[in-house]
């Protein structure tokens, strides 16, 4: 797998895909190709969920990037940095599509030169909240070597959901503006939303979608989070 193959021999990989194209099962794969190579891997994300995430698919404790470069309050910075480097000898960096430009470069600077380095992520997601595309303009700078997963391995990839997602099927430019990028996901978010639900709950999520405004999507994701997460 050419994957597996180039995080085996390259210092920087990274792999992307949309949702279902397996990033889960490569990643895992990868990291069980470290571990038997001796490898001390530190595993992250930008947000204790996906940390959680990635501790479950690895077998890994996986921390914040936070945690992971020991964020000093007093100092607003990182106990990690050059001087102060990370015991580690390879990487993973899950949801690097939420990775803003002070946070990679912290993190680049707290990895020891020779680690080896796995950042996983789908830039068709939403982007870093903090300044900075970094996974996109990696990509795009085609200097690092990167992975991309293209088939759709889930049993539901003839969804909506997952066809309507797949960046060969949308008809949406590229060069929209951020609110018109956010718009786009709203019917995908409330659909799924909808196949989700649990035909016993009490609550009910209706939305005009023709409706939707970029002000909205706060609203409408705090609605979604209070009434459908457990």
């Amino acid at each position: 797998m050419q994957a597996v193959e180039t995080a085996a021999s390259q210092k920087v990989m990274i792999l992307t895909g949309g949702p279902g194209t397996g990033k889960t099962f490569v990643t895992r794969t990868i990291v069980s190709l470290w571990k038997a190579m001796g490898k001390k891997i530190a595993c992250a994300a930008p947000t204790g969920r996906a940390a959680k995430r990635l501790s479950e698919m690895t077998g890994i404790e996986a921390k914040t990037l936070h945690r992971l470069l020991e964020f000093d309050p007093s100092k607003m910075g990182f106990k990690r940095d050059l001087d102060n480097q990370l015991n580690c000898s390879a990487g993973v960096v899950d949801e690097s599509s939420m990775v803003d430009l002070f946070m990679a470069h912290s993190l680049l600077k707290a990895i020891p030169k020779d680690a080896l380095l796995l950042m996983v992520g789908d830039i068709n997601q939403l982007p870093s909240v903090g300044p900075g595309n970094v996974l996109k303009d990696l990509i795009a700078s085609e200097k690092i070597p990167v992975v991309r997963l293209t088939q759709v391995f889930r049993q539901a990839a003839q969804s909506a959901i997952i066809h309507s997602y797949c960046p060969s099927n949308q008809s949406r430019s590229h060069t929209q503006t951020r609110t018109n990028q956010y718009e786009s996901y709203i019917p995908l978010i409330v659909s799924g939303i909808q196949e989700e639900q649990n035909p016993n709950t009490e609550y009910k999520l209706s939305v005009s979608l023709s409706s939707i405004t970029y002000p909205k999507l706060v609203l409408i994701l705090l609605l979604m989070y209070r009434c459908y997460v457990p």
